[in-house]
């Protein structure tokens, strides 16, 4: 098996580690908040977001618990409209509950360690991601 260190333990770490299949890698999330956040933003799901986490088996049960929007509004960081677009009907998700559904869909084989990276020393024929975010540390 292949071993695939993830540094990062939100939206696309937790995918990564829900989407590599267990049989063939050997799989190490790190992340290092103990717990998941209960609020925060809301995220608009767009078609290719809504494929990959319907791939995932995770869709579903997020499209239940939101709205659907046709409508899109851009705003400066004052809240000053910008423009309107329109969606192909893409759903509002908070992004609390996707982290949740993200998080129940990784296999219980995914080793879990919760502490910050800052550096990563890794051997020749392990696999490190760098999913810690846009001010990666291990980028």
């Amino acid at each position: 098996m292949t071993a695939v260190t993830i540094i990062g333990g939100g939206i696309a770490g937790l995918a990564l580690a829900a989407a590599l299949d267990p049989t063939r890698f050997d799989v190490t999330l790190a992340e290092q908040r103990a717990e998941l956040p209960a609020t925060g933003t809301s995220l608009a799901i767009w078609p290719e977001a809504r494929a990959a986490l319907e791939e995932l088996g995770v869709y579903a049960g997020l499209a239940a618990l939101s709205p659907h929007i046709d409508r899109f509004p851009l705003r400066s960081a004052t809240g000053a409209a910008w423009a309107e677009m329109p969606t192909p009907r893409a759903a509002l998700v908070a992004r609390a509950d996707l982290l949740h559904a993200l998080d129940a869909a990784v296999p219980s084989s995914v080793h879990r360690v919760v502490a910050r990276v800052d550096r990563v020393e890794a051997s020749a024929d392990e696999l490190v991601i760098g999913a810690d975010g846009v001010h990666s540390a291990v980028r």
